[in-house]
């Protein structure tokens, strides 16, 4: 099979991936349309059923607003896009820096009881060599004591737990700005716009990022292509002249 005919299937399979691709953008916008109308549809009504004075929107946002997702970029070209809530994300750091810092401090506590231990020892061997004229030894006991203390400090570092209690974060939903008893449009108006951001945008973008990387590919394989038909040619116009 001649290079250009495997080049041409290769140009034929990337552009099919990129009627798939597009195709799945389109449905994708149109999915994040409707939920965006949902979205104001929902808020609209909420503000409508608000008592008189009271009104859902930027003019309550406050200090207190954090970010509740994160963006999280997965794999090389093309990149892939993930939503993470920040509540977990900041929990998993935080756990893995703890127990990071725990086990550095169980190993230097284990350390230092083993030198001390056997700095006992050596002080018990020394004090029963020298001293008694009547050359009788006295059970060193001292030095089966601390081995067993170190012994028991060292389980107990192991299969111990943290038993310092952890403190409870609170709640960080929005919804708790405007009250307690908030309206059914507005949960429902949080409900399409979470599932936006959650579901719907991050596929949105990781399609658009492999869209142009097919769409470099493409462009890459029709340069080969170019660079073997004027090869083609010219051998065989060299294969003519001679």
């Amino acid at each position: 099979m001649p290079p250009q005919t495997q080049l041409q299937d290769q140009i034929d399979l990337l552009l099919r991936r990129h009627l798939i691709l597009l195709d799945q953008y389109t449905h994708l916008r149109a999915h994040l349309s409707r939920l965006q109308s949902s979205t104001f549809q929902d808020l609209a009504r909420a503000n409508f059923s608000a008592p008189r004075g009271q009104r859902f929107g930027q003019d309550q946002y406050d200090e207190r607003m954090r970010a509740s997702r994160r963006v999280r970029l997965r794999g090389e070209e093309p990149v892939e896009f993930c939503v993470v809530r920040t509540e977990d994300d900041d929990g998993s750091e935080e756990e893995k820096r703890a127990g990071d810092g725990k086990r550095e401090d169980d190993t230097q506590r284990q350390k230092m009881r083993g030198e001390d231990g056997k700095g006992g020892r050596d002080a018990n061997r020394s004090e029963n060599g020298n001293g008694g004229e009547d050359g009788k030894e006295e059970p060193n006991t001292g030095g089966g004591q601390d081995e067993k203390g170190t012994t028991e400090d060292a389980n107990d570092a192991e299969n111990g737990e943290d038993k310092t209690p952890r403190s409870i974060k609170p709640p960080n939903d929005p919804l708790r700005w405007f009250g307690l008893l908030t309206p059914s449009p507005l949960r429902a108006a949080q409900s399409h716009a979470t599932q936006a951001v959650e579901e719907v945008i991050p596929r949105l973008a990781s399609v658009m990022a492999e869209m142009q990387h097919v769409e470099i590919e493409v462009r890459r394989a029709r340069k080969r292509r170019a660079k073997a038909e004027a090869k083609a040619e010219a051998e065989a116009k060299t294969a003519e002249g001679s």
